[in-house]
């Protein structure tokens, strides 16, 4: 007879600066009590990200920037990290008032979002996205346990620069800004 146990698959998919593209999977097998257990971790995940958009919560925080998670498949977007229209491709700098400010760009009509890396200065940097496509900079930073959004259309260019102006967001602010880009 066969015995049919339930099993909690990982699927990883990493992308280093190459473009080079590292895949990782494994199974685990549990049982009712472990698959309880799991369960009730994720819950108190939700929740504590959830609490994290209140004034009484605790910030989350780190010494080397502000951790966010964008469930970029409940909006009915793809998160990629390239761009297939051909054309001449540019570095996009964003001026952010500190280091642990998160910066997005969200292209508009290919509902694709772009994470930013930081330059020893302290700028949020794009580096080659197509001249000239309109995109949207989206800012998150938290400050006093309080988290702020900042929005700005941009057509790219190397000249253009954004200017953010931040706004305190509860979460369902936030899920209702996004959910309009």
């Amino acid at each position: 007879m066969l015995t049919v146990r339930p099993a909690w698959g990982s699927f990883v998919v990493l992308y280093a600066r190459s473009g080079q593209r590292l895949v990782g999977f494994h199974w685990d097998l549990l049982d009712k009590h472990l698959q309880e257990e799991m369960a009730l971790a994720a819950q108190r995940r939700r929740a504590l990200f959830a609490r994290q958009f209140t004034s009484q919560s605790t910030p989350l925080t780190l010494d080397d920037g502000l951790y966010y998670e964008l469930v970029a498949g409940g909006l009915g977007w793809i998160n990629c990290d390239r761009l297939l229209e051909p054309g001449p491709r540019i570095e996009y700098a964003v001026s952010t008032p500190d280091t642990a400010t998160v910066v997005s760009l969200v292209f508009k009509g290919q509902r694709s979002i772009l994470a930013s890396s930081r330059l020893a200065g302290g700028a949020a940097v794009f580096e080659q996205v197509p001249a000239g496509a309109a995109a949207t900079v989206v800012a998150l930073r938290r400050e006093k346990g309080i988290t702020y959004l900042a929005t700005s259309g941009v057509s790219l260019s190397e000249a253009a620069k954004p200017t953010l102006e931040f706004h305190p967001v509860t979460l369902e602010q936030l899920r209702t800004e996004l959910a309009q880009l």
